[in-house]
């Protein structure tokens, strides 16, 4: 089961809760930050340079375009909450004097525990309807103070180029791109392209799109917009093929997506 909740307020915040999770969730990411609480069974997570265990209690925390896969233990569920909160909105917090500026705005690892701020973070989970700006605000404040990372190293060559790969997947999502024009355009061969970016991002080019196109197909199911126009918006050209990847990187169809969507008004 999955419920999400989308708050008009603080740039289309999402809420998100699960229960009764048995499907393994391939590697993906997400385009806003992800700030989660486990709140049943254990789950593991896997990400390009760990794989660590989440159980009841532990905080789930993810940058945007981090690439996770997780998993409940064999013949086990899972279930968790989770907050989307987009880059602009956390910035927005930061200018806000809520989370300090000197902090990176990028979490070390993608498990903490933190007893307490577990407690305070159910407690705002349940005030979807009427959340206030500074408990938030103060929420996030000491996430970022406790958990981000301030020892980011300047980006190498290498990792400029992926990144400028990464900039041009974001603005081409939508159309149909080949692997080889995507390596010509960057003056690479293929396999030395897929090796790179699979090295800095934990998947290739192709599967980066992919789940681009997801995360735009899920903002427009959100917002009440027809199956079928979905499919195409986000640069899906086969109905049958949006309708696989979004179930194998979601764990629900489009339709059940869309009808477990609810807006929440200021």
């Amino acid at each position: 089961m999955l419920k999400t909740w989308h708050l008009a307020a603080f740039d289309g915040l999402e809420f998100v809760q699960s229960a009764g999770i048995t499907q393994a969730l391939p590697p993906h990411f997400h385009e806003a930050y992800s700030i989660g609480l486990a709140t049943h069974g254990v789950q593991r997570l896997h990400t390009e340079a760990q794989n660590l265990l989440a159980g009841p209690g532990s905080l789930l925390l993810a940058s945007p375009y981090q690439v996770l896969a997780h998993a409940p233990l064999p013949g086990t569920e899972w279930a968790h909450k989770m907050l989307h909160i987009s880059p602009d909105a956390i910035r927005y917090w930061q200018r806000q004097g809520y989370i300090p500026r000197q902090h990176a705005l990028t979490f070390a690892a993608p498990v903490a525990d933190f007893p307490a701020w577990a407690a305070r973070y159910e407690a705002l989970h349940q005030q979807a309807g009427s959340l206030s700006e500074a408990a938030l605000g103060q929420l996030l404040g000491a996430l970022f103070t406790a958990s981000s990372d301030d020892a980011l190293p300047t980006p190498a060559p290498l990792r400029q180029l992926v990144q400028d790969v990464q900039d041009y997947l974001h603005e081409a999502r939508q159309h149909k791109l080949s692997l080889e024009a995507l390596a010509q355009r960057f003056g690479l061969d293929k396999y030395k392209l897929i090796r790179l970016f699979s090295r800095f991002t934990g998947v290739t080019p192709n599967k980066y799109l992919t789940i681009l196109r997801v995360e735009q197909a899920k903002n427009l199911l959100a917002a009440g917009h027809p199956l079928v126009d979905v499919a195409l918006e986000a640069g899906f050209y086969d109905q049958s093929h949006f309708a696989r990847y979004f179930q194998a990187y979601t764990g629900l169809t489009p339709g059940s997506y869309q009808a477990n969507c609810n807006i929440v008004q200021d």
